[in-house]
């Protein structure tokens, strides 16, 4: 059409809209059938938050949890000792408290298997306590084993490899091992 204007108005109707449903509002006094006013019950609330998070990094214990790469690294540079898919990194440092960090790798298994093995670590750290030394740092680091070995057994290898990383120096790293 020569001379024609387009616009957008050519495309909407000019006839009113036909009779639509009526917009919902409530009754003065909320649903008809829900207990309102005096009668509702009191809404359950969370509780205010009482130190969630401790304000050190200690753990039931005692145990201070070791989080950054430097601590790991210091600690691989210290003694281990190894039996039935564990492996104990042990140094000491100028701290009194216990350090305890924990690895498992990609390879012992997908996500949900490396944290029940995490789970069960820590498990076995708590039962094994006592035999922890002040002024020392512990790296756990779990294989695949650890998911099938029986909870008493895994706890008793655990105690026996801290007693051998303190022990003797036969067969071992010494304390002065650096990685270069």
């Amino acid at each position: 059409m020569p001379g024609a204007v387009w616009s957008n108005e050519a495309y909407f109707s000019a006839e009113p809209p036909g009779p639509q449903t009526p917009s919902w509002v409530s009754c003065p006094h909320g649903h008809p059938q829900w207990p309102q006013g005096s009668e509702r019950p009191s809404r359950p609330r969370a509780q205010a938050a009482v130190r969630l998070i401790r304000e050190d990094d200690r753990k039931p214990g005692g145990m201070r949890r070791l989080k950054t790469r430097a601590e790991f690294l210091a600690v691989a540079r210290g003694r281990r000792a190894s039996r039935g898919g564990l492996v104990v990194q042990a140094a000491k440092t100028g701290l009194e408290d216990i350090g305890v960090g924990f690895t498992v790798t990609k390879k012992s298994g997908n996500a949900p298997e490396r944290s029940r093995i995490k789970r069960r670590l820590r498990a076995a750290v708590l039962a094994c306590a006592d035999g922890f030394r002040t002024q020392h740092d512990y790296v756990v680091i779990g294989r695949r084993d650890v998911l099938s070995a029986p909870f008493p057994l895994l706890v008793s290898n655990l105690q026996g490899l801290i007693v051998r990383v303190h022990g003797s120096a036969r067969n071992q790293r010494p304390d002065t091992h650096a990685h270069g």
